[in-house]
């Protein structure tokens, strides 16, 4: 099943301290719902989905279910803090902890839920994230939480994992723009910057550069703080405001240069973010 990753309401199963030293045995093994291992202090090194990921202290590492794995025993010990977990509530009923199972006993399909994503395709298998220590304290949070099984823990602990799964991923995009998407961004918001007058929608951007509207949407969040379409207001009125002051056009002509739909749209857009109408801004000569 792919959903966009705002659509997840994830259920924590089951969360634990997880001890590993040179005396722990190991095989390889397969989940039937998420994981999440967090290193709370040593270095480890886990085998996933045939690549090999090497953790250290504040290591975050997600691995689907679906996705074979192996903890490799340490020189000396790691120290994780794991969560199972599934990203929706589909199967709370499934509240009992579920082990994950070597190779001659899994089952494929007792996989409890596989969820893929539409615009964070990082998430689809495994992801490692090499440091994330701003996590640490809400996870032991978590393992408290859990433990206590107060009242309606189970919709605090849904609340927390949210919580962290979003910093993972505002993690993950801001260095997937600053990296090998960069030129991507760039051509983005060129093309806002230049077409601005026209109809534009996350769904067009999306069709015109070949991505997903949820992650153009992401894109233009973190370059500019702001959506799309309050984005583009702000740069019409900067250029209304410009066209007031250096053109003799009529409100009407210019409302519809900076992609307005009549003078109205325009009027009540620019007293919104200037405090007062055109006619008062090109009065005033400002």
């Amino acid at each position: 099943m792919k959903i966009p990753f705002s659509k997840i309401k994830p259920f924590l199963r089951f969360v634990r301290f997880l001890n590993i030293d040179s005396t722990s045995k190991f095989v390889p093994v397969t989940p039937y719902d998420a994981r999440l291992f967090f290193v709370l202090d040593g270095n480890g090194i886990i085998m996933a989905d045939g690549k090999t990921y090497t953790l250290k202290k504040h290591s975050v590492i997600f691995i689907n279910s679906g996705v074979r794995y192996h903890h490799i025993i340490p020189d000396r010990f790691v120290s994780y803090l794991a969560i199972n977990f599934d990203f929706t509530y589909e199967h709370s009923d499934k509240s009992i902890p579920i082990p994950p199972e070597p190779d001659e006993s899994y089952n494929k399909d007792n996989i409890v839920e596989h969820i893929r994503f539409c615009d964070i395709p990082e998430f689809d298998d495994v992801l490692l994230i090499p440091s994330m220590a701003s996590i640490k304290n809400k996870l032991i949070a978590m393992e408290t939480e859990f433990s206590k099984k107060d009242s309606l823990y189970e919709l605090s602990l849904s609340s927390s994992l949210i919580s962290v799964l979003i910093q993972m991923t505002r993690h993950l995009l801001s260095h997937r723009l600053s990296s090998h998407n960069t030129d991507l961004s760039g051509e983005i918001m060129n093309f806002i910057q230049e077409n601005f007058n026209q109809n534009l929608s996350n769904k067009k951007l999306g069709e015109m550069f070949h991505y997903h509207p949820v992650y153009i949407s992401n894109i233009i969040k973190l370059n500019t703080g702001y959506p799309l379409h309050q984005f583009l207001k702000n740069i019409r009125i900067t250029n209304a405001a410009q066209m007031l002051t250096t053109t003799n056009k009529s409100i009407y002509e210019i409302a519809l240069d900076c992609g307005f739909y009549d003078a109205s749209h325009l009027i009540r857009s620019f007293k919104e973010i200037i405090g007062i109408t055109p006619q008062q801004y090109r009065d005033t000569g400002q």
